[in-house]
């Protein structure tokens, strides 16, 4: 960052000077303690927590447990925000449970994901004894839910709430 410095001794100036700064903050932030290939779900052994200056830029994630790799992180990595992301709790093709809910009526159906999703995002399903397509959200793993008969607007799939 380029700053301007004026000395001034009383009402004269006595010296002008341009000098570059590099700003840094002190933050907690998590390293890779190994290299983690990209979708590797992170345990607490898979980094170390340390307050060190960083540029602005740098966004230090939070909550990494559980939390799923976005990208290959080298030994000695700040992880970063953007460097992690929540798992899947459903996968394409796999066999889920879809619970429609209508007022306080709730049905039980086998269905098929037709996408991958994670906790609260869209995607469509197929019901196993019908072959019917329906739009469900994701709610934990190996399930989704479908509200009928309500005017709440449904998300388009991969979209978060």
């Amino acid at each position: 960052m380029p700053l301007s410095i004026t000395v001034y001794d009383g009402d004269r100036i006595v010296r002008k000077e341009a000098v570059r700064a590099e700003i840094r903050v002190r933050r907690t932030v998590r390293t890779a303690s190994r290299a983690l290939p990209r979708g590797v779900e992170i345990s607490p052994d898979d980094f170390t927590t340390r307050e060190v200056w960083v540029g602005p830029g740098l966004i230090p994630a939070e909550g990494v447990v559980g939390q799923v790799t976005a990208r290959r992180l080298e030994p000695g990595t700040k992880i970063e925000s953007a460097d992690i992301e929540p798992p899947l709790v459903v996968e394409r093709g796999e066999q889920i449970t879809l619970h429609c809910v209508s007022g306080a009526i709730a049905i039980r159906s086998p269905a098929r994901a037709l996408g991958n999703a994670r906790d609260g995002e869209t995607l469509i399903v197929e019901m196993l004894g019908t072959g019917k397509k329906v739009t469900a959200r994701a709610n934990g793993a190996g399930n989704a839910v479908l509200v009928v008969g309500t005017n709440e607007s449904i998300q388009q799939p991969g979209e978060n709430r």
